[in-house]
């Protein structure tokens, strides 16, 4: 079973893919912010896929440097990198991707340092939203390629940069359909059998659970499966393990094992530097 992308989160990438390529007053930027684990990247990478978008990504904190404008360099690179695709590849439709944008130098937060670099890169995005190219690149841009930006934390990021007409804004918060539809979609690659009343009351005991957690939890049975398999057959022929372990429609998980795990996994992370209590 294929994954499942709800119609309302398509339909708005698909929309700024095809503004932003063909109006010149279309915002060029369009940010996708929203609570973390609930499938934001994920969903725009298949999103664009399924479209054949050639996509290049980067990550905020890879547009991070040591060096006074490293982070405008990085970003040179990455549109440098593009438009030598295009002009290898005339009928391609390109898009930049730039995954938790929040963590990269342009957030402006009390406990990072607000350096060049945070300047430099909030710049670049100013200039670019507004058609202006880079400076210091060594391509002169023949096409609008459109951006998307991901986050969990906008509210740090320079304000003018999101103004209306620089950037197109979209919350995703998946409703309660969106939600089961998602889930339902990811436990029945792995429980084909799974019906909807039991999938129902398994999102109704973890409420505040985002996608990412039930696809952990999910992971976290295969790998006892599999633990168990080498446990007692003594086998350590990996081609062997993955052949096997290929099917996981095969394996016939329950979903009380999808549950257990997702109990086991509730706790989240703690700190131990204070020593013991």
């Amino acid at each position: 079973m294929t994954p499942h992308i709800p119609e309302r989160f398509m339909r708005r990438v698909r929309r700024h893919l095809v503004a932003a390529s063909c109006f010149p007053d279309h915002p060029l930027l369009m940010m996708i912010q929203g609570p973390p684990g609930d499938g934001k990247s994920y969903q725009l990478a298949q999103t664009l896929r399924e479209w054949q978008v050639a996509l290049f990504v980067e990550s905020g904190a890879q547009l991070s440097g040591r060096m006074e404008a490293a982070s405008l360099d990085k970003l040179r690179g990455l549109l440098e990198a593009v438009e030598l695709y295009c002009e290898k590849n005339p009928g391609a439709w390109p898009a930049i991707v730039l995954e938790d944008f929040d963590l990269s130098p342009a957030g402006q937060r009390d406990d990072v340092r607000y350096t060049v670099n945070s300047q430099l890169l909030t710049g670049a995005l100013m200039n670019l939203a507004e058609g202006v190219p880079l400076h210091g690149s060594g391509r002169v841009p023949q096409r609008r390629i459109p951006i998307f930006i991901t986050g969990n934390d906008f509210s740090i990021l320079h304000g003018p940069l999101m103004r209306p007409g620089r950037m197109d804004i979209f919350t995703w918060e998946p409703n309660a359909a969106e939600r089961f539809a998602v889930i339902a979609a990811l436990i029945r690659r792995h429980i084909p059998r799974a019906d909807d009343g039991a999938i129902h009351k398994l999102l109704k005991a973890h409420p505040r659970a985002p996608v990412a957690a039930f696809s952990a939890a999910v992971r976290a049975c295969l790998a006892d499966r599999a633990l168990e398999y080498v446990t007692t057959t003594g086998s350590m022929d990996i081609e062997h393990l993955r052949h096997r372990f290929g099917d996981v429609a095969a394996l016939d998980l329950g979903l009380d094992e999808v549950a257990a795990a997702l109990e086991q996994s509730a706790e989240g992370p703690r700190s131990f530097l204070g020593g013991r209590r």
